[in-house]
Formats: structure tokens, sequence, C-alpha cells
């Protein structure tokens, strides 16, 4: 991710984020109310 975020900036970071709060939310949807 950190990598991720410094080789292809703003545009990997919020692709990097939406990915990972979708996976997140899939996996344990307990988490899906809190955001």
């Amino acid at each position: 991710m950190i990598y991720c975020v410094r080789a292809f900036s703003n545009y990997c970071n919020l692709r990097g984020i939406i990915y990972v709060l979708v996976v997140v939310n899939h996996r344990t949807p307990a988490l899906h109310w809190q955001w």
C-alpha cells in the first residue's frame, strides 16, 4: 500500500483505499456500518 501510494500518488491511493474498504466490508459485514 505504501509503495503503491509512492508510485502512483493520488490515483493509486484513491483506488487502494476503495479496494481495501470493499474487501473489508465483504469479509466482515459488521464493519460496513462503521463507515
